[in-house]
């Protein structure tokens, strides 16, 4: 069960990654101030540079190969780590 709850934090941690992405771009079309666009915008490249490398890890395949086969997953988790999810 170690191995799925690795998996689910990564998951989340991908996902407040692509949330930060979203609010600092409705900020940025919203309130920005007119100077600072040149800074969001290296952020946000960070941001989905760093969404996307954790996204195509290797070893997220792997945990998901794993995760696959592991018989003590209930349907719900077994669910949450499909690769068609």
């Amino acid at each position: 069960m170690q191995g799925y709850t690795v998996f689910i934090e990564r998951v989340k941690d991908i996902h407040r990654l692509g949330a930060l992405q979203g609010h600092l771009g409705w900020d940025q079309e919203t309130i920005m101030p007119t100077k600072g666009s040149e800074a969001r915008s290296d952020i946000l490249s960070w941001l989905a540079a760093e969404r996307h490398n954790r996204l195509i890890d290797p070893e997220m395949g792997q945990m998901l190969d794993a995760l696959e086969q592991d018989e003590t997953l209930n349907d719900d988790q077994r669910g949450q780590c499909s690769r068609d999810a």
